[in-house]
């Protein structure tokens, strides 16, 4: 049996393990009871999208949640061209709270091993104005819909190309807003630029920013909110470690690595660092009708390099195309979707499917200069099928075909390990990744969240 006809197998059994498990989903739903706090004193207990209690007088409101995500990578050509793989892609605890009407706070746990006990997010608001909120701490930045969304809610198991240029989670001070009836929202803040795992590595902070806005929300009407076009970017200086790309140039969908490589470990190699301004510049358009999801984006990347005295760019260019559908259910943006007609209560499930076509381009210094391997360009076709047994369920099945390509290689030829002298003989430098122009895998992902 190939790989392929083993995940749908899978798939199905994961769909009739999830109708056999209806008594479990009688017990949870009696579970969603509220015990009321007495006047004054006591507190309010309910379970109901995750485990909230409640302070007398509403001066504290937590909500206790989670959510586990299996998944697994499966490569058409086997071991030669990736290991398949299945993993906890993440399991996280979340707490959300109100503490006196004008403060919240949300701290999100990884539990997945590896990384247990790691603060994965975690970031306290106050709320005093309604024309504006107060963010500070560790939080995902600012800068597209599909690099805001958390990955439980995301419509493909992976993002696309244009999410190489995304900073993810930093450290800093957020403000942001919704302004008359949703028709503009804005985010403006300053952050260390340097992610969530370590500091600053230099004493300038990034300004981050991003606008929206949904020009006919004061309709009313809701196949007409779902019309929204965005702005965003960053920048600040960066002085990045020697041998190091200043895009984290790895497949979301399969890991591989798009380039890599030693600078300056080998004899005509010359040590290339980043030191310059980083600007990430994006925009993006979606629009929503009905049962019908349409999205674009096109993003930038620019950096400065340094190279035995010699100064240059490092450019990227990505975009990003997705289409999909909904059967008995629709999407929320950034909260659990809605499904018309669950499994426990008699229907199908939703069923969601999705089509998606992203590039991304890589400048070649690193390659000329520093000795660099992989490809110049990748192009990414994804299709994929969700299917939600209730909100709080997901199965994913996701098909993706990606090829890479770089000037002077015929199309069809496999890239070479390393450019420069004696490439083949560094060690860590031939990776699979780069002895294929086209890779073809299955992306099979369940998750449960409460």
């Amino acid at each position: 049996m190939n790989r392929f006809a083993a995940g749908a197998v899978c798939l199905l059994g994961i769909a009739a393990a999830a109708r056999a498990e209806s008594p479990l989903e009688e017990r949870i739903r009696a579970l969603e009871i509220r015990t009321p706090a007495a006047p004054g004193t006591g507190l309010g207990v309910s379970f109901k999208e995750g485990l909230h209690v409640r302070a007398a007088g509403n001066d504290l409101d937590f909500r206790i949640g989670g959510h586990v995500v299996a998944h697994g990578v499966f490569h058409q050509h086997g071991e030669r061209h990736g290991t398949d793989t299945l993993v906890v892609r993440e399991a996280q605890l979340e707490l959300d709270g109100r503490v006196f009407e004008r403060f919240s706070l949300h701290a999100a746990v990884d539990l997945a091993p590896g990384v247990a006990g790691r603060l994965f997010e975690g970031y306290a608001e106050f709320n005093a104005w309604d024309v504006v909120r107060l963010r500070a701490g560790l939080f995902l930045v600012p800068y597209s819909p599909e690099a805001l969304e958390p990955l439980i809610w995301q419509d493909f198991p992976e993002n696309g190309l244009t999410d190489l240029h995304a900073p993810f989670r930093d450290m800093g001070v957020l403000a942001y807003s919704t302004l008359f009836d949703g028709i503009l929202d804005f985010s403006l803040g300053v952050t260390n630029g340097n992610g969530a795992d370590g500091a600053d590595d230099n004493g300038d902070k990034d300004v981050v920013g991003y606008f929206g806005v949904s020009p006919l929300a004061w309709t009313g009407w809701d196949w007409l909110r779902g019309f929204r076009i965005g702005f965003g970017g960053t920048t600040g200086r960066h002085e990045a470690l020697p041998d190091r790309m200043p895009v984290p140039a790895v497949m979301p969908q399969s890991g591989s690595e798009i380039q890599t490589g030693r600078a300056g470990k080998l004899p005509g190699d010359q040590v290339v660092r980043e030191d310059g301004r980083r600007t990430r510049a994006t925009a993006d358009l979606s629009l929503s009708l009905g049962p019908v999801d349409f999205g674009t984006q096109i993003s930038r990347f620019k950096t400065g390099l340094r190279s035995d005295g010699h100064r240059s760019d490092y450019r990227s260019w990505a975009n990003r195309w997705q289409l999909g559908f909904w059967i008995f259910g629709y999407r929320n943006t950034g909260q659990r979707p809605t499904i018309e007609n669950p499994l426990f209560a008699g229907g199908p499930g939703g069923l969601q499917v999705a089509a998606r076509y992203s590039t991304g381009t890589f400048d070649d210094d690193f390659i000329r200069r520093g000795g660099f391997a992989g490809a110049e360009t990748a192009r990414e076709y994804s299709l994929v099928v969700n299917w939600y047994p209730n909100p709080h369920v997901r199965v994913s099945l996701m098909l993706s075909d990606i090829r890479y390509s770089r000037r002077g290689i015929p199309v069809g030829e496999p890239l070479p390990p390393q450019a420069g002298r004696g490439a083949a003989s560094v060690p860590g430098n031939d990776r699979w990744a780069h002895h294929t122009d086209r890779e073809k895998i299955l992306l099979l992902r369940v998750q449960v969240d409460f």
